[in-house]
């Protein structure tokens, strides 16, 4: 991609999909399948399954934008330049329990595995958002935690948060 020029937020979701992915193998969570910046309105979960001993899937995503308006010392809109916020989301799903061959329904203790393993993905993704930046840091508010299936084989959840534009 030569002779692109990276967007203001480029730098932050790669310094958040680097973070993510540290801090589950800091944890000693299983690691994912994938774990990257994905594009879209939706996040196609095709790495939910088993590949070399991994499973899951972990993404940041840029789910919308929007100029922050800003006013000059007479009042006005200042229109040109205004600062943008992001609104991103941080997201994990595992592979979720499921009918095995003969049609019966996951066992009680394979149910709470997956709710096990979610939430220690849930607090290790906040974690990372949380620590990676300065404690102090106002770049990143963090605002909800929304769970993801099951559906298609997958369970998990996303954290949405805020990101202001630039460094």
């Amino acid at each position: 991609m030569a002779g692109m020029t990276e967007s203001i937020f480029w730098p932050k979701l790669t310094y958040l999909r680097d973070c993510v992915c540290a801090t589950l193998d800091d944890r000693g969570l299983p690691e994912p399948c994938f774990c990257g910046v994905v594009a879209g309105a939706t996040v196609p979960i095709d790495y939910v399954g088993t590949c070399s001993g991994k499973q899951g899937m972990a993404w940041v995503r840029l789910a919308s934008v929007a100029p922050v308006v800003t006013y000059s010392e007479s009042g006005t809109i200042v229109p040109c330049g205004m600062p943008l916020t992001a609104t991103v989301d941080i997201g994990i799903t595992r592979i979720a329990p499921t009918l095995n061959a003969r049609g019966e329904l996951p066992t009680v203790e394979a149910q709470e595995a997956a709710a096990l393993l979610t939430t220690n993905d849930m607090s290790a993704v906040y974690h990372a958002i949380t620590c990676c930046f300065a404690p102090n840091s106002r770049d990143v508010r963090v605002l909800t935690w929304t769970p993801v299936g099951p559906e298609g084989g997958a369970v998990g959840g996303v954290w949405t948060v805020e990101v202001d534009g630039g460094f």
